[in-house]
């Protein structure tokens, strides 16, 4: 299912680019549009909006 692989993709890109934090933190707001423009550039990339 292309939504789970969508989310573990989000999951392993949070990862990358914060290897030293557990998904479970807490990011900041500078963190948070990071990863959401991340999430969005693998979902373009996958075809997806």
């Amino acid at each position: 299912n292309l939504e789970q692989r969508i989310k573990a993709l989000e999951i392993d890109r949070i990862k990358v680019q914060f290897p030293s934090v557990s998904t479970k933190r807490v990011y900041s707001e500078r963190d948070w549009e990071q990863i959401n423009s991340s999430i969005k550039e693998l979902k373009k990339s996958v075809g997806m909006n």
